[in-house]
């Protein structure tokens, strides 16, 4: 590939991806990004705010910071000094005319202590599985699962509805009940078919990582 001319249309995240991509893997490319608006960044954008003077993300604005490749793209593209945690750590859920603090600690939205879950945000019976260990109503099958299906199985409907739905679903811009399990939340799946239950797997998981350390 050699001595070719790449030309990207669209200088969104997608086309600023596969320019970078092609720049690293065949840096004898001639690469050209062309874009229509004055900007860069597709629907990954920087905005003032008027009168505030503050700046907000908007878009894709963070990444999970457990995992590496995010952090390492960063670092490549000379960004690791730009990089802020997010400074509040509390999320809420705007529920029957009413704000509720997200229980913490929690994962992917299933709550690790149930005496963290507000009042009203779930059923009693609900809230007497989320202090048990999670175990699922029958053993679950082999093979690739909806989302929901795993976390109804193991803590309910209104555990995943009101509280896993609108992270995992909110995040992915779909309904947690169609999307893979194995692919969006690997870790929930594989605590869920643990002899020990979800909750108690995540619970004993939880144990293994530093609390203070950012999420974001």
């Amino acid at each position: 590939m050699a001595g070719r001319r790449i030309v990207v249309v669209g200088a969104g995240i997608t086309g600023l991806t596969v320019a970078h991509r092609l720049v690293v893997d065949h840096p004898h490319l001639d690469v050209t990004v062309l874009e229509a608006s004055t900007v860069t960044g597709g629907k990954l954008r920087t905005t003032p705010l008027v009168g505030i003077g503050m700046d907000v993300d908007e878009g894709a604005d963070a990444f999970l910071v457990r995992v590496p490749w995010a952090a390492d793209l960063c670092a490549e593209l000379g960004l690791a000094d730009e990089l802020v945690a997010p400074s509040a750590r509390r999320a809420s859920l705007w529920l029957d005319g009413h704000l509720r603090p997200i229980p913490s600690p929690n994962v992917l939205g299933v709550p690790l202590d149930p005496t963290t879950v507000a009042p009203g945000l779930v059923p009693d019976a609900d809230l007497e599985r989320l202090a048990g260990a999670g175990r699922p109503d029958a053993p679950l099958p082999a093979g690739d699962l909806s989302v929901g299906r795993v976390v109804r199985a193991c803590v309910g409907d209104a555990v995943f509805e009101r509280l896993v739905d609108p992270l995992i679903g909110g995040v992915n811009a779909g309904r947690a009940d169609d999307l893979s399990c194995t692919t969006m939340a690997p870790g929930l799946l594989a605590a869920a078919r643990s002899p020990d239950g979800l909750l108690a797997s995540l619970r004993h998981a939880s144990r293994e990582t530093d609390p203070t350390a950012p999420v974001f």
